[in-house]
């Protein structure tokens, strides 16, 4: 045991070292090959003889308090980890997978280096944030895909808010990956009924001036997010959709009519890294309140538009090289890892 728990601890301080934000045990025929994603790309690790790979992630399994003998069904899990003075959390997920079952561990560092002036490369990005951080009411939506950035962001505006106000910030999470003082975060949890719509709820009744939402991912959450949202509350959503503009239609997809006047901005993202810098940063698709009173719609493509401009832009002055761009734009505009850093 205690030679498992070690093999297991140096995979964990590998992806530390390398500043990685994921670990992917991999089953195969003969083992498991350990994988680690940093700055959006997977990076090969070892190579585990079958044995050690099941114990291993047997070991992960116990130590963040799954079933280990329920391999048929997925699990997840997250537990907090600290590393040479760093906190961490560390969330598990599990896939009953052929020939063996998968596990991927999510690393993310429960600080960041991450203001709002550093997510994007642009100072109309760090602008439009700021304006939003001292609205009094309204919805924000952050959209994009797993990985894009979209809690990094929700953060660094978070912490903007602390920094400048004396609002009552009440999160609803799933999990808590930054702890933070000064608010109240709520982590869901299905078994004991605390979903993201019934902690909302009780929320409401808690005086908050901004509410974050996790995610939006069923009919009741979105309606009582808007409701928030129109009765004084601030309210910060992700929710996973292609663009800012298809937002409105995913939400449709849950059942909802949203009244665009409450909606402050959605906010679609992309990561790209730095050319020589060991680094990404975000570039955004803005859907501005402004623009939705005007009538914009799915069909409207003028945040795209500036969202390629600035994309264009950082590949003329040397920020990013072909392969980021082809990824941002039409040639490749795909997600490109999780996290930030």
């Amino acid at each position: 045991m205690a030679d498992i728990e070690g093999k297991s601890t140096a995979i964990l301080y590998e992806a530390f070292q390398s500043e990685a934000s994921d670990i992917h045990f991999l089953p195969t025929s003969k083992g498991y090959l350990v994988h680690y994603r940093a700055l959006g790309e997977i990076h090969a690790g070892q190579t585990l003889k079958a044995e050690d790979g099941f114990r291993i992630v047997s070991y992960f399994k116990y130590a963040c308090g799954m079933d280990i003998g329920e391999r048929r069904k997925p699990q997840s899990k997250a537990i907090s980890y600290d590393w040479q003075g760093n906190g961490y959390t560390l969330r598990f997920s599990t896939l009953p997978a052929k020939p063996s079952e998968s596990l991927a561990i999510r690393i993310s560092p429960r600080t960041t280096p991450y203001t709002l002036q550093s997510l994007s490369l642009f100072a109309s990005d760090t602008r439009k944030f700021t304006e939003l951080a001292h609205c009094q009411n309204g919805l924000v939506l952050f959209t994009g895909a797993t990985g894009s950035g979209k809690t990094t962001s929700v953060y660094a505006l978070l912490d903007y808010v602390q920094q400048s106000s004396t609002k009552m910030i009440v999160t609803i999470e799933d999990p808590i990956e930054r702890p933070i003082d000064g608010m109240v975060q709520i982590e869901t949890n299905e078994k004991a009924g605390i979903t993201f719509a019934t902690a909302l709820k009780a929320v409401l009744r808690h005086d908050p001036d901004v509410i974050v939402i996790g995610e939006i991912r069923d009919r009741n959450t979105a309606e009582l997010a808007l409701q928030a949202a129109t009765t004084g509350h601030l309210v910060i959503a992700s929710l996973h959709a292609a663009s800012a503009s298809l937002a409105f239609a995913r939400l449709a997809e849950l059942g909802v009519n949203v009244r665009v006047e409450c909606v402050r901005a959605v906010i679609h993202q992309k990561l790209a890294k730095v050319v020589s810098k060991n680094k990404r940063v975000a570039f955004f698709e803005w859907l501005l309140k402004d623009s939705l009173l005007k009538g914009a719609d799915s069909n409207d493509k003028s945040g795209e538009i500036e969202a390629l401009r600035a994309v264009r832009k950082a590949w003329a002055i040397g920020a990013i090289d072909r392969h980021s761009y082809n990824l941002l734009t039409d040639k490749g505009m795909t997600e490109v890892g999780s996290g930030y850093c």
